[in-house]
């Protein structure tokens, strides 16, 4: 699976979160936000192959985070930065294909969030006179 995000800090700020990212890796950290994103995860001390950390994103990449963060919750955040991405891209004057490619996502996923900035209507300004 191709990663959404390239670096850690283009994810919503979550201390935790992050630190499990650097412990993980970035697709590892993906697949948990797929599967848990918006939810509060308990990571357990000692992981098992059974357990859903560890079937998500496999057992030595799930062991490695009970060791570091074994015992603790955080919130895993859903996937909201991905439209303010393509929005900045866009406005920064960056194509389709290099915002998909900056971002982590398809070409048409960009141009249907072009479609959709194109049908909101434009911000009034407070009349002068």
């Amino acid at each position: 699976m191709k990663a959404r995000f390239r670096k850690l800090e283009d994810i919503i700020d979550a201390p935790l979160f992050r630190q499990a990212g650097d412990i993980i890796g970035i697709d590892a950290l993906n697949e948990l936000q797929l599967i848990f994103g918006g939810k509060r995860l308990f990571v357990p001390r000692h992981m098992g192959p059974h357990h859903p950390i560890a079937q998500a994103i496999g057992l030595d990449a799930a062991r490695a985070l009970a060791q570091e963060l074994g015992g603790q919750r955080f919130d895993v955040p859903l996937m909201l930065k991905r439209r303010a991405l393509i929005e900045k891209c866009l406005a920064d004057g960056l194509g389709s294909q290099k915002t998909a490619d900056r971002v982590g996502c398809t070409r048409r996923a960009v141009q249907y969030t072009k479609a959709q900035l194109a049908q909101l209507p434009a911000p009034k300004q407070p009349r002068l006179l």
